[in-house]
């Protein structure tokens, strides 16, 4: 697909992908599997938490987000009680 700038007329190549909404926490799980010893999942009707059981590290932080993406993750920071959200 190509739209066009309106300011200069150049096409811009755009393409698009299908977000799959289907969050389950078995997939969820699988990407995590690396780090699920210091990690508490639970699961409720509208959404997946995931609380670091201690202090990650940034590199650790950073590994678990990248691996979380693909669910659209929002991280909650709230000192001790930071957690990620998926919303179903």
């Amino acid at each position: 697909m190509a739209l066009r700038c309106p300011y200069c007329g150049k096409p811009i190549q755009v393409s698009l992908a299908r977000v799959k909404e289907n969050k389950s926490l078995e997939e969820i799980k699988a990407k995590l599997k690396p780090w699920l010893e210091g990690l508490k999942i639970s699961e409720d009707e509208n959404a997946i938490t995931i609380v670091p059981k201690n202090y990650l590290g940034r590199k650790v932080w950073q590994s678990i987000n990248d691996a979380l993406k693909p669910f659209r993750p929002e991280w909650v920071s709230a000192g001790k009680q930071s957690k990620w959200v998926i919303r179903k």
